[in-house]
């Protein structure tokens, strides 16, 4: 069990249907809410010395990174272990998720007519993907196994995306609206 939740509900004990919205309507937004807090107080806070554009992926994995960090660390004294599977994965992972959102922060700047509206279905995404994440991994019915498709089927997205991304910023600063 993850101790960041025990005192919600021993997940364990209860239904699918419920291990389903635990997933889906706590955990995805909950995990990637608190890092884009932090990301979008960093970007305000830093707002004349770090470039808001390019700036929103790197801080979106920044906060992914150190959110990753003090869960694994908080999971690990709970269970006064290290668990090295754990341990390797969940940083790339929380960055993976957040780097939806991260896309959208770019989005946000360089579309000034509709980025409000990228950066919040950006938002959403992470919080779906994150929450499907979690509930394979909880669900009694579902091979935790199927987690490797959607991580490898995400990273290719990010792999994709990035550079669709370098270009838009080019074409924006070009056009001087950045």
């Amino acid at each position: 069990m993850n101790p960041f939740y025990a005192d919600l509900a021993e997940i364990g004990s209860v239904n699918e249907v419920e291990k389903f919205v635990f997933a889906f309507f706590a955990i995805g937004p909950i995990e990637e809410l608190a890092k884009f807090v932090v990301a979008w107080a960093t970007l305000q806070l830093l707002a004349d010395e770090v470039d808001q554009v390019r700036g929103g992926l790197v801080i979106a994995c920044a906060a992914a990174l150190g959110f990753a960090t003090i869960e694994n660390i908080y999971f690990m004294s709970f269970h006064d272990e290290v668990v090295w599977q754990r341990a390797l994965t969940l940083p790339f992972n929380h960055a993976l998720f957040s780097s939806f959102w991260g896309v959208g922060l770019s989005l946000y700047r360089i579309r000034p007519h509709n980025g409000g509206l990228w950066l919040t279905s950006c938002l959403m995404l992470s919080f779906i993907f994150h929450g499907l994440y979690n509930y394979i991994l909880l669900s009694d019915n579902l091979p935790s196994a199927l987690v490797l498709p959607l991580i490898l089927g995400l990273w290719v997205w990010l792999v994709r995306a990035l550079p669709a991304l370098r270009e838009g910023i080019r074409v924006a600063e070009k056009r001087g609206s950045v």
